[in-house]
């Protein structure tokens, strides 16, 4: 009896050629495809003739320094700035002006109550008047006394205790006149006056109010000269000439100002030293307003 043959447990041949054949394929696609997507681009890249870069030239020289801007920040100041106030203490009977008022020299900005010192005027003059009356009157005794006491009519002693007695009331009159004109004085010094031309800056008090003397009643800024207070480095301040030019930044635009002077003093705080710069005649500057100064 024949033993039947079992085909299942070999492969077949057509089959693993097929299986091979397949992977190749594959294998050959993936080369064509990963050529045509990147050797070309490749190629152009490499076939592009690139621009040369741009480069630019510099020429040194050998010097021993160089000079660079430099910049102070400053303030303008008027040239008088005051706290006016009265000399004698009382109640404000009138403030004339108001902030930002224009006053000339000498022009009346507040008046004190002056009822009192009106009236210790009006008793000073009385007793005035009267010791003139009663001088005169004593001057003539005096003078009759004296032709009488050349003939012996009236006693030595008599005419000189009349004679000494107009002394003594020409003495009183004096001191009674002195207190007069002091009254006249205190009236005075009761209107407040501008001592320069400028501008009223604040003010401290009302009509009505009752001040000591002294107390601040207006700020008055003058309305002449212009100054600027820089803060500078001291090294920088030793090295400006006085009478000489600078240029200043005010309001973006340059100022020429001649140099004045520099404090003898360094500000703890910022240690920095003060340059004072007379600003030019007429310049529209307000008082506080900041000021640059340009050094090289």
């Amino acid at each position: 009896m024949k033993t039947p043959t079992t085909l299942a447990t070999q492969p077949a041949k057509g089959s693993s050629r097929t299986t091979t054949l397949a992977i190749a394929t594959a294998l050959l696609l993936t080369g064509v495809l990963v050529y045509v997507l990147y050797l070309p681009n490749g190629s152009e890249h490499a076939a592009e003739t690139r621009a040369p870069l741009p480069v630019a030239t510099v020429t040194y020289a050998e010097q021993e320094g160089y000079q660079r801007p430099l910049s102070f920040l400053g303030l303008v100041r008027a040239d008088q700035e005051s706290h006016l106030g009265f000399e004698l203490g009382g109640a404000v009977a009138e403030l004339m002006v108001k902030e930002g008022s224009r006053v000339s020299q000498g022009d009346p900005i507040a008046v004190l109550d002056t009822s009192q010192l009106t009236t210790r005027r009006a008793g000073v003059a009385a007793e005035v008047a009267s010791l003139e009356s009663e001088l005169e009157l004593a001057n003539l005794k005096a003078t009759r006394q004296g032709r009488l006491q050349q003939t012996d009519a009236v006693s030595k002693q008599a005419y000189d205790e009349t004679r000494l007695s107009a002394k003594s009331l020409e003495a009183q009159l004096d001191a009674k006149n002195a207190q007069l004109r002091s009254i006249e004085i205190d009236l005075e010094k009761s209107i407040l006056r501008a001592p320069y031309d400028g501008v009223v800056g604040e003010r401290f008090v009302n009509k009505g109010v009752v001040i000591a003397a002294g107390a601040p009643v207006v700020s008055l800024v003058a309305s002449a000269a212009r100054e600027a207070h820089i803060g500078i480095a001291v090294e920088q301040a030793a090295q400006l000439t006085p009478g000489e030019n600078y240029t200043l930044m005010l309001r973006s635009k340059p100022v020429t100002a001649s140099f004045r002077a520099v404090r003898p003093d360094v500000d703890p705080n910022t240690l920095t030293t003060r340059a004072v710069f007379d600003l030019p005649s007429g310049i529209n500057a307000y008082d506080g307003e900041p000021i640059t100064l340009l050094l090289a």
